[in-house]
């Protein structure tokens, strides 16, 4: 009985050691994938992109450069909207905005908070057409 049961044991121990989850070194890339092409939704998208632009800098502020895979992987929910879902894919912040069915929104994030990178391409008239 007992050599069953540690048989058990060492077989389920090697097959958990052998599953790791492969978490991709974080790239400093975004994509927000709009819900349709309407010109509404690409507007609400680059609204988006500065709400996801500013949390992650919120984010990173006082952090070491490498603890910030670790600070976006664990914190991904918090770079979801309303209507919206985020997840971390291949080493980017992803967002799903509705059905997702729309263009995606694409770009660089700083890699720590001395970059003079520009990571902001302004729209100014978005204020003007959002109802």
């Amino acid at each position: 009985m007992y050599k069953k049961i540690s048989i058990l044991v060492l077989g389920l121990s090697v097959l958990f050691c052998g599953f790791k989850l492969e978490q991709r070194e974080f790239n400093y890339e975004y994509e927000i994938v709009l819900n349709s092409n309407e010109n509404k939704d690409v507007i609400k998208g680059y609204l988006y992109k500065e709400r996801l632009i500013d949390i992650y800098n919120e984010l990173i502020s006082n952090l070491d450069e490498s603890l910030i895979t670790n600070a976006v992987i664990n914190n991904i929910e918090s770079f979801s909207f309303e209507g919206g879902r985020s997840e971390y894919i291949n080493g980017k912040i992803v967002v799903f905005i509705g059905e997702a069915k729309g263009n995606v929104l694409k770009g660089s994030l700083k890699k720590n908070s001395c970059d003079n990178s520009n990571i902001r391409v302004k729209f100014f008239f978005s204020k003007f057409f959002v109802k």
